[in-house]
């Protein structure tokens, strides 16, 4: 199935065929805005066409409550500087490639890659350039044992709630959040399986 984005949101109020499992998204019209593409849960890949490089911005909602996606190449967004919230909230990635958000300077809103159950490794690496983490930004996303930095980061803040409820974590490494000024509540609240935290 093919949406364009100059079509603007495709959300639970458009039900697409059951037998659709794959999903491309084009940028024909050349927008700047990436639209949320949200709830439907039957999609598994998410296919992002190279017109859509075109973008600068993601806005809300980008594949919020795409509960059975498990693919998805996220390289056309590299020009991307900005993301909105729920991002890639409940999807069912394993694992999240972020290369494509490397000029990323901020994420606007929260629930970055949140209540991702099935997610069990992240390198936050590509995001060398963003200033502040927001809220939720990898809360509830149970399944995470790994966590990756970039080895310098230009990270100011950190929001409420950052790993919250990651409870199969056991060690993680923020000594690279060394220039962080403003750290809120529940910054690794209900991390029941932490063992080591290198600050």
């Amino acid at each position: 199935y093919v949406h364009d984005i100059a079509e603007g949101e495709l959300n639970s109020d458009k039900e697409l065929p059951a037998t659709v499992n794959t999903l491309r998204i084009t940028n024909r019209a050349d927008r700047t805005t990436m639209p949320g593409v949200h709830h439907q849960p039957r999609i598994t890949k998410v296919i992002l066409d190279s017109s859509c490089e075109k973008c600068v911005k993601v806005g809300d909602q980008f594949l919020w409550g795409m509960s059975s996606l498990t693919s998805i190449d996220l390289g056309p967004l590299r020009n991307c500087t900005s993301v909105g919230s729920f991002f890639l909230h409940q999807s069912a990635l394993r694992t999240i490639d972020l290369t494509g958000l490397s000029k990323c300077t901020e994420i606007v809103g929260g629930y970055f890659v949140s209540e991702c159950k099935q997610l069990q490794t992240v390198d936050f690496s590509p995001l060398s350039n963003l200033k502040a983490i927001p809220q939720d930004f990898l809360s509830g996303c149970t399944g995470v044992t790994s966590i990756v930095f970039a080895p310098s980061s230009n990270v100011k803040s950190v929001s409420n709630n950052f790993l919250r409820g990651c409870t199969s974590l056991s060690t993680v490494d923020l000594r690279v959040l060394s220039n962080c000024k403003s750290v809120s509540f529940n910054f690794l609240g209900r991390c029941a399986g932490l063992k080591t935290i290198d600050l």
